[in-house]
């Protein structure tokens, strides 16, 4: 299995994950690291023949089941929805999706009908983030019309997601 998580110690035996566009369910029965992945065997599967349906399919778990993050980290869907504001508390619209580009998250925020505005997350332009009022304010970085742009095209089916972790130290 190849592991994107964050959180690859929580593969454990007897944990209980989802598999496929149908989240069938299925316990470990055991696991081990390998190579770059690791080997999961799955309770009531035993034989390559019977694991082969289960290749190139994602695995969820619960959300309940996910581990407590330290305090200024968010799961991706804590924040997506959130409204986003200026300094001045002026609406600049909705997060409605984090990118992963590798240096830093970009966070895309919907404001009027068919614009977007991209943030990068990064200290000097997040200010702060109120998970419980979902509200994010941020500090719109010189350059970067806050208004936002057309729209980019949306992702295609076979893009890789990303992982569900955000980051945010609160600067």
């Amino acid at each position: 299995m190849d592991v994107i998580t964050d959180f690859p110690e929580r593969l454990l035996r007897g944990v209980k994950l989802f598999v496929g566009s149908s989240r069938e369910p299925r316990i470990i029965d055991s696991c081990r690291q390998h190579s770059r992945g690791m080997l999961i065997q799955l309770r009531g599967i035993s034989s390559p023949e019977a694991a082969g349906s289960y290749r190139q399919q994602a695995v969820y778990v619960l959300a309940a089941n996910r581990p407590r993050l330290p305090k200024g980290q968010y799961y991706h869907h804590e924040l997506v929805g959130s409204k986003v504001v200026d300094e001045n508390q002026q609406t600049l619209g909705v997060l409605a999706e984090i990118l992963q580009t590798g240096a830093n998250d970009v966070y895309v925020v919907k404001g009027a009908p068919d614009r977007e505005l991209l943030l990068p997350a990064i200290a000097g332009v997040l200010l702060e983030i109120d998970s419980d009022r979902r509200m994010i304010q941020v500090r719109v970085p010189n350059g970067i019309d806050p208004q936002g742009t057309a729209r980019r095209p949306r992702r295609r089916a076979t893009d890789p997601m990303p992982d569900d972790s955000a980051q945010h130290d609160g600067r």
